[in-house]
């Protein structure tokens, strides 16, 4: 898989993100960190601990990286489960709407794993 596969994959603009970032050298640089980021591991934690002050964190946090990265599928269901949890507490939308997250990210995460290998 190519970057601009992985791009259309993901929900991102392949030309916005080499427009921001400004090489595929720089973009493939950022992808590797973002296998490293823990934002996701705190969110699905803090949701089987029932911390939504941790989760909201996590979500919020997770979803300003996708941003950064145009990662637009996975920052969406980022941005509705962060808005979900700023009044902090977790409420009858919460568990679906982390699954979104979840799904959207084991996407990006595999098919990142495909690109890089």
């Amino acid at each position: 898989m190519d970057l601009q596969t992985f791009y259309s994959t993901a929900g991102g603009n392949f030309d916005e993100i080499v427009r921001q970032l400004k090489s595929e050298e720089r973009i493939s640089k950022y992808l590797r960190m973002f296998l490293a980021d823990p934002s996701f591991s705190q969110l699905a934690d803090s949701f089987s601990s029932q911390d939504c002050t941790t989760a909201f964190r996590a979500a919020h946090t997770l979803k300003g990286v996708c941003l950064n990265l145009g990662l637009g599928n996975l920052k969406n269901s980022a941005s509705l489960l962060t808005e979900n949890l700023r009044p902090g507490a977790f409420d009858a939308n919460s568990a679906s709407l982390f699954d979104k997250v979840r799904t959207d990210y084991e996407t990006v995460i595999s098919s990142l794993e495909e690109m890089l290998n």
